[in-house]
């Protein structure tokens, strides 16, 4: 056996894309069944595109790290 466990870090909040309604419903089904405050949960808009540019990306990181609450580990 090894030395090392992999322990899962559990989910703590949840991110949603308000421009995708299947991601507000799968986000709505994690919060219930997990307990996520609405506090945890952090609402960002974008395209439903297969990616992002970095321009696209990098206000949208902002934006969810100054909405996260401190100490959230696992997303």
């Amino acid at each position: 056996m090894s030395e090392y466990l992999l322990v899962p870090i559990a989910l703590e909040a949840l991110v949603v894309n308000d421009n995708d309604p299947l991601s507000m419903q799968i986000a709505d089904y994690y919060a219930q069944a997990r307990d996520i405050p609405d506090a945890n949960v952090v609402h960002l808009s974008f395209s439903t595109g297969p990616a992002l540019t970095e321009a696209e990306f990098t206000p949208l990181r902002d934006q969810l790290e100054a909405e996260l609450p401190d100490g959230i580990l696992g997303l």
